[in-house]
């Protein structure tokens, strides 16, 4: 039996979900990456935002909810591809 998970999704976001969903892996990697640094606050380095979210606390469940949401919606994540230290 499998979980089940209702994520919403605007007409925009599925457009882009799709967009990502033909591009090849290294591509979407690089998306991501793109994302990642267009979300983060504008004067924050890398360090700061560490420093920012180092208490938060997330539990298992939800961590493997999220985990399974990225598998289903772009593959893989490998953890050692993301990089914390930088700032």
């Amino acid at each position: 039996m499998h979980d089940s998970i209702t994520v919403h999704v605007t007409p925009l976001q599925k457009q882009m979900l799709d967009a990502i969903a033909r591009l090849d892996v290294e591509m979407q990697r690089e998306t991501l990456t793109y994302i990642r640094k267009l979300a983060l606050p504008k004067g924050k380095s890398g360090a700061e935002m560490v420093k920012l979210t180092q208490d938060l606390s997330i539990d298992a469940e939800e961590l493997h909810n999220l985990q399974r949401i990225i598998d289903e919606e772009f593959g893989q994540v490998n953890a050692d591809d993301w990089d914390v230290s930088a700032g």
